[in-house]
């Protein structure tokens, strides 16, 4: 794989907008049905699970490209739910959960990207007290250049609707008022008592990056469309291609006519990373605009 397709396809990767895969072929009648061999998956192996997948899907789920694995398994009126965590690198990066429902006596398929899920331990909550677990999974925000630069992340929630998980962020305030915002508010305060005396521009770039996590969540809840907007403009002009670089994922999730403009510019950058990542976000939020 080149660097350019390599930058490309992690520039996709921290999209966080959910897929959905076509239906396997169906199971032969003398097979147990779907539901039957997700719920009996609840205490399989890794490498059982992703024989699994193997079989249902055609793709090679080797037992090291697994994180974790789930099987929600509600009333007796709904089918169970199997969630993975998937490695598509193979290089420790869990960025795709699968969520595989059964339909009849075939499966559903939907993959939510993700940024580094691991363990699918703290991601299942009954936010909304209906006794449904929804989804609390960490979505990277701007894109990934280095080991050493930072991602900003959210956790976003999604929820279950109709055979499919959604995200619903927004439908839970009470959730990022009482628990995220506090969590950066303290993060924050941390990564600023490690400013002063700083050799390099990574602490810089860490308060950088928390500022993006806090900005966005202010804009699901509706506080501040354009929060980070004014910061965002200023990155997009920077000396410092981390800061342009943290600058896309803002600008792509604005709709301020003038962040456009920014987002465009940066699709001309001198430096290669920036130039592919301001293309590759600017393509997707397009197409989310088209949908």
């Amino acid at each position: 794989m080149s660097a350019l397709t390599h930058l490309l396809l992690s520039a996709l990767l921290a999209a966080g907008a959910p897929r959905v895969a076509s239906p396997a072929p169906a199971a032969s009648p003398a097979s147990p049905s779907m539901a039957q061999r997700i719920g009996a998956l609840q205490h399989a192996s890794p490498a059982e699970v992703g024989a699994f997948l193997r079989a249902i899907d055609g793709a090679t789920f080797e037992e090291g490209t697994i994180g974790d694995f789930r099987v929600l398994a509600p009333d007796r009126s709904e089918a169970p739910t199997l969630l993975v965590t998937i490695d598509p690198s193979g290089r420790g990066f869990f960025n795709e959960l699968y969520i595989l429902h059964p339909a009849g006596e075939s499966v559903e398929s939907q993959v939510v990207e993700t940024w580094g899920l691991r363990s699918l331990a703290g991601a299942l909550a009954d936010l909304a007290g209906d006794g449904r677990m929804e989804l609390i999974v960490p979505v990277a925000l701007t894109p990934y250049r280095s080991g050493t630069d930072p991602v900003a992340t959210w956790r976003a929630v999604f929820s279950p609707s109709r055979g499919q998980y959604v995200e619903r962020s927004a439908d839970f305030p009470t959730f990022y008022q009482a628990g995220e915002l506090p969590r950066i508010a303290r993060e924050l305060a941390q990564a600023e008592a490690a400013l002063p005396g700083a050799f390099d521009r990574r602490p810089v770039h860490r308060v950088e990056a928390l500022e993006i996590e806090r900005d966005k969540i202010q804009r699901v809840l509706g506080r501040d469309p354009n929060a980070g907007l004014g910061q965002a403009r200023q990155w997009a002009k920077s000396s410092d291609p981390v800061e342009r670089t943290l600058a896309i994922g803002v600008l792509a999730d604005l709709e301020d006519a003038a962040a456009q403009l920014d987002l465009a510019g940066l699709t001309h950058d001198p430096d290669a990373q920036v130039a592919i990542y301001a293309a590759a976000f600017r393509t997707m939020r397009e197409n989310r605009h088209r949908r």
